[in-house]
């Protein structure tokens, strides 16, 4: 962000361009790939330095492809230049296991293209990668430019001025990237002036631009901080804090024709921020949590949701625990009214911990996901580590994962980086994007003095290898199955009523007895697990679980009869000691009794054959085998054990 003191004082804008003006066209960029990985603090997530270098590296958006689940791109201020900077260009196309890009964006004929801060990116479908950023035009004031690359980012087009732009701070910009959207593609930027918050957009992936126009009230009080969001509909959302009387709010305004007309208030709700306009200093450098906006395109039952993260302090309006707590409020309206105030992050009152630099993403299941760094980890509250809190409940319930395993104490740039000549500016803010199978978070921080970004990457997938045994497919001549067959694993909450939280079905191997199974809709935390088999009684574990999510999580029912609740298996082996699952139940009332022994009988009686649910032993014939089995269930009553 540039800022607000360049807003207020003309002179620091004429020095600092009198700085620039002496620049020289060297390229520092070092020409190797990120080499290394370390881990994370969790033990399935890797953080990786993006493209390692002796240049400065800060603030640091991220996008995502529209459609294509590995293609990132990311940019950073950057310290090309003598006593100066532009903007780098870092790209993935395997989905963060590793990044290519350059410390210095280079126009059409190879020269480096000058930027002034703020630095935006998002990818059209079709792999255009289009850059905001500001930049001076010579007309004074600082404008916002366009820029954008066809080769991968190997060269961008020369700055693109967009129309009627006074002098700009913070800029964001957004694409249209949801395919159903009749606005599909299209392009905007908002960003803010002394006059308020303007906005452009661009029906042409960032070819041209309209004119900006102010899309907020006129009254001038502080709003410097535009977040900008687009819904399924073909909506566009803008939100900015805005202050006045010792208040803060959220302001937010909305489009439901592409940006062409707006509706616009600076009081859709209070907010009581942990510093005025959702900004404070820590170790002598400037930090925010200014409101970020994104909204549910994922189809789900919150489809269209719109969701707002913010920072507060404890009050009587807020659940902060602390002085520096991350929000969540979301609407179901299209913005005319929000929910309640949830906190994001685990904290307590004892901590006073900061979490702050906060950034939103609902992926493509509409789980809501924010990312942000936390001195948590830190007795004296000086140093930071990086988390992503995740709720897959609406914002209802929130699970923090530690995304990084270093911590790092911000602190003032050296006076040959300083950016925009303010000792205490470090920059504004941090990345966080998602594809269909994978979120990605992006960050700067100075851990070896020099602030680089990193990446990490989490899966949005979890595997999980689940040993279980049909009691009449298993051969105990041969210890194994008689054939493979199919089984339903479903995870459920681990507090009453144990709700189902998400399921998967896979295959039984038939001589290991594992099922190889993936989901993708939970994160880490305690489950139920259930197994469920076409004709045989389900079981739960005898405990809830810790599944890691985005991780490889094991469980065996066959080892122990302990192994499920209630003890609920039946001894199928003694050498090896095996545990099943008792067959007969062919009607799914969780108990087998003569109900079941009556369908079975008839089915034999008709010579029923093939792939039947009464067909227990999986010979492909019902007779008397299968009769047996249900016999056995039926006298000594078994029934279904559940928490």
């Amino acid at each position: 962000m540039i800022k607000s003191l360049l807003l207020l004082f003309p002179a620091l804008q004429l020095l600092a361009f009198t700085s620039w003006s002496f620049l020289t066209n060297s390229d520092k960029e070092l020409s190797f790939n990120p080499p290394f990985l370390q881990m994370s603090g969790s033990p399935f997530l890797q953080e990786v330095m993006v493209y390692p270098s002796a240049e400065l590296q800060a603030e640091t958006p991220l996008a995502a492809h529209p459609t294509d689940k590995n293609v990132f791109a990311a940019s950073a201020i950057t310290g090309v230049y003598p006593g100066g900077y532009t903007s780098g260009f870092y790209r993935t196309t395997n989905g963060g296991t590793s990044w290519t890009g350059t410390n210095a964006i280079k126009n059409l004929s190879g020269g480096i293209i000058t930027t002034i801060g703020d630095p935006q990116i998002v990818i059209s479908n079709e792999y255009r990668y289009i850059m905001a950023y500001l930049a001076s035009s010579g007309a004074g004031g600082l404008k916002v430019a366009i820029s954008y690359s066809t080769n991968n980012g190997a060269n961008f087009t020369s700055p693109y001025f967009v129309p009627g732009v006074d002098t700009a701070d913070k800029v964001v910009m957004s694409i249209d990237d949801y395919p159903q959207s009749p606005n599909f593609g299209r392009c905007y930027i908002a960003y803010s002036e002394k006059g308020g918050t303007y906005f452009s957009y661009s029906t042409n992936s960032g070819t041209t631009w309209s004119s900006a126009r102010r899309i907020c009230p006129t009254n001038r009080y502080s709003r410097v901080g535009a977040s900008i969001a687009t819904g399924p509909f073909g909506e566009v959302y803008v939100s900015w804090p805005y202050y006045q009387s010792s208040s803060d709010y959220l302001g937010f305004a909305k489009s439901t024709d592409g940006g062409i007309s707006w509706d616009s208030t600076d009081f859709s709700f209070q907010a009581s921020a942990s510093g005025p306009g959702f900004r404070m200093n820590l170790n002598l450098v400037k930090l925010n949590g200014l409101p970020v906006i994104g909204v549910d395109k994922s189809g789900g039952p919150r489809h269209g949701t719109i969701y707002a993260s913010f920072i507060e302090k404890k009050s009587a309006i807020s659940p902060a625990l602390d002085t520096c707590d991350i929000i969540l409020r979301s609407s179901t309206d299209g913005g005319t009214t929000w929910g309640s105030k949830v906190r994001v992050n685990s904290s307590s009152s004892a901590s006073k911990s900061y979490q702050l630099f906060n950034q939103l993403n609902i992926d493509k299941s509409g789980n809501v996901n924010v990312f942000y760094i936390d001195t948590r980890d830190t007795p004296t509250n000086d140093s930071f580590t990086v988390y992503m809190s995740r709720s897959m409940d609406g914002g209802a319930n929130f699970i923090d994962t530690r995304a990084s395993n270093h911590k790092f104490k911000l602190k003032q740039l050296p006076t040959n980086q300083r950016l925009f000549g303010v000792p205490s500016y470090i920059g504004s803010y941090i990345g966080l994007a998602s594809s269909s199978d994978k979120i990605i978070g992006l960050w700067y921080d100075n851990v070896d003095e020099q602030y680089r970004a990193y990446s990490v990457v989490y899966p949005l997938s979890t595997n999980m290898s689940l040993k279980s045994i049909p009691q009449g497919i298993y051969d105990d001549s041969f210890n194994r199955l008689k054939k493979r067959d199919s089984a339903t694993v479903v995870l459920h909450s681990s507090q009453p009523p144990y709700q189902i939280i998400d399921s998967a079905s896979a295959m039984i191997d038939s001589s290991n007895f594992t099922a190889a199974l993936n989901f993708s809709n939970i994160s880490s935390g305690d489950y139920f697990i259930e197994v469920k088999h076409k004709n045989s009684i389900s079981v739960w574990s005898n405990a809830a679980v810790s599944i890691i999510s985005g991780g490889n999580n094991s469980y065996d029912f066959t080892l122990a009869a302990g192994s499920s609740y209630g003890s609920n298996v039946i001894q199928l082996d003694s050498d090896p000691m095996r545990f099943g699952m008792y067959s007969g139940e062919v009607n799914s009332d969780n108990a087998i009794d003569v109900t079941d022994v009556s369908i079975i009988e008839n089915d034999a009686f008709n010579y029923a054959s093939g792939n039947v649910i009464t067909d227990i032993n999986g010979d492909n014939f019902v007779d008397v085998t299968d009769i047996a089995f249900a016999d056995f269930g039926s006298e000594n009553f078994v029934l279904m054990i559940s928490p």
